[in-house]
This record gives C-alpha cells, structure tokens and sequence, in this order.
C-alpha cells in the first residue's frame, strides 16, 4: 500500500541529514535574530527556541531501519514458536503411534490430516495445537503409559499459548505501524516546514545579498534518501512554463519536486502540454515536496511534467520521478 501524503516526507535525503542542514540553517537564524524580528516580529527567541526543539524531537525519532529491527525481532519470535510447534508435533505423532499402532482414524482425531496446513500458517498452528492439547488430555492415560509424560502434554497448551502470544505481538505491531509512521514522518517534516518558513523570508530580507540567501537554502546533496529514479533538472525563465519530461504513468509512482533555486515555482502533470491540468504542486525557493503520480493527476493519460515560474527572477529545480 503507498504512503499517504500526509505521511510522505517532504524532504528527498536522508532524515540525519535533514536535520543536520536544518540545524546549521537553525543556528544561522538566531544569529541573524534581530534582521528577522524587523522584518517579521514572530520571528522571534521564542520562535528560535520551539524550532530547536523540533529539530531535537526530529533527531529523536526512531529510524526507519530501527522499526524494521523491532518487527523483524517479533517475526523472529513468531518463527521460533512455529519450530517449535512442529517439533513437537513429531514428538506427539511418535507416542501416539506407539499408543495406536496401525489405527489411521486415531491418528486423525490426534490432527495427522490438519498438520500439512497449520505447519505453515501461524493462525491455523494455534487451532491445530488446541485439538492437539485437547486430543491429547483425552488419551493421556494411554500416551503416559507409552512413556509419554503429563508434563509433555501439558507442554502442548503451553507452546499454543506462546504462538498465540508471539503472533498477536506481531499483528499488533503491523496495525500500530501505520499510524506510528505517519505520526514519525509529521514529526521529522515539522522542523523541515519550519526552515521553508524561515528560507521564505530570508529570501525577502536579503534581497541583496545573493551570498545570505543562499546560506537558508536548503541542500538535499551529501546523502539521498535511497529513492531510485529519474532525475530531472534545468532552469526556468521569469514568468515563464515549461515541460520537464514525459514520464510514464504509474499511480503509486513519487515525484519529488525540489526548488533548488530562489523563486517559488509550481510543478503539475497533465495530459496535454500547455495547460494546467491536475493538482498544482507549489514548492517555496529551497523547499521539496514529494507526492504520488495519482494525487498529482489521477488521469492515467496525464504524463506530461510540467514546471512554471511566475516570478521576476529566473528559477531552478530538480525532480526526480521514482522507479
């Protein structure tokens, strides 16, 4: 299933290097304080102060890779209990036939017929183990007799009970990690926001100083975010539209569209060049916005990429269309 956009970041590297670039830019405000304040007064100590502690709520949040470990520990887990339910499986298999030799219904009321299925299902293991438990406490007396202890049947209600256990920490985890996601992803994107913010006026307040603007531009270069893709870039004219591309259209397909230069541009998609077809995608000087191909334009003809600037400065971009 694709992310939804809420829960897509809108930046394109890597979230250590997002909130390194942020931090610098962060630091970089505080000391330019006073310039910001004149200009707009909620840019003020307590402004810096709550961006801080975005960015350290950002650097705090758990990795993609750190909630990959945690499932695949409760996967590993889920893994165990199934070994270990087929083991013992055999172990019962053995003394029933030692129990019952030569009796195949016996042996389908110990679950002989059920097992193929369940040894490769957790959901229907957990069933096929309570017959089993069941079946089992109902011939104890002869399984014992057959060396086949109390304690080893009770064994059985056990490892059920562990499987049941193992299993429904999994799926707990799966359902809890959408919502999980999009709750980390809002919180890695709010420093990010921020910085747009901050950039946005920065670009106002130095009008003419081409080297203070550039210092709150955000540079997504020294680590990427692992997205394969296209890359498209180029430069686009004042007051002007241009096509980017004509990509192929696939829904769950991430465009991610990056203002690299010091103008706010508008990025669509459309069927036809020349025309505004589609969700306008608005990307402020120094920002990255990354949407589907559907929430773009969910008209499977639109693959047309398009770019325009409607501002009195030349403008520069990067879009990188996902593989």
């Amino acid at each position: 299933m694709p992310e939804t956009q809420s829960a897509i970041r809108r930046y394109s590297c890597s979230d250590v290097l997002m909130t390194s670039k942020v931090t610098t830019i962060h630091d970089l405000f505080v000391d330019d304080l006073a310039d910001f304040t004149a200009f707009d007064a909620d840019f003020d100590a307590g402004f810096a102060t709550a961006w801080m502690a975005d960015i350290e709520a950002a650097m705090a949040v758990p990795s993609d890779e750190t909630v990959q470990d945690q499932l695949a520990q409760l996967t590993e887990a889920v893994d165990t209990a199934m070994g270990l339910a087929r083991d013992k499986w055999n172990d019962v298999k053995y003394f029933a036939n030692k129990a019952f030799p030569d009796s195949d219904g016996k042996m389908h009321e110990f679950g002989a017929d059920d097992y193929r299925e369940a040894s490769v299902n957790q959901l229907k293991m957990v069933a096929f183990l309570a017959q089993l438990h069941g079946t089992a406490t109902t011939y104890k007396v002869e399984l014992i007799v057959k060396k086949y202890t109390q304690g080893e049947i009770d064994e059985i209600e056990a490892l059920r009970l562990s499987l049941f256990t193992a299993g429904r920490a999994q799926e707990d985890f799966k359902k809890k990690r959408l919502s999980k996601t999009e709750a980390r992803i809002a919180t890695l994107n709010k420093p990010y926001i921020t910085m747009l913010q901050v950039n946005s006026a920065a670009q106002i307040i130095y009008l003419d100083s081409a080297a203070k603007r550039a210092q709150y531009v955000f540079d997504s270069s020294g680590g990427g975010s692992g997205n394969s893709g296209t890359e498209y870039t180029g430069d686009i004219a004042p007051s002007a539209e241009d096509t980017i591309a004509t990509v192929p259209y696939e829904a769950t397909r991430i465009i991610t569209f990056e203002n690299v230069g010091s103008t706010g541009l508008s990025f669509w998609l459309n069927v036809f060049e020349g025309e505004n077809g589609g969700t306008l995608v608005e990307v402020a000087a120094g920002g990255v916005e990354s949407r589907t191909m559907a929430v773009v334009n969910a008209n499977a003809s639109a693959t047309k990429l398009q770019v325009q600037n409607l501002e009195e400065m030349a403008g520069s971009w990067k879009v990188t269309v996902g593989g």
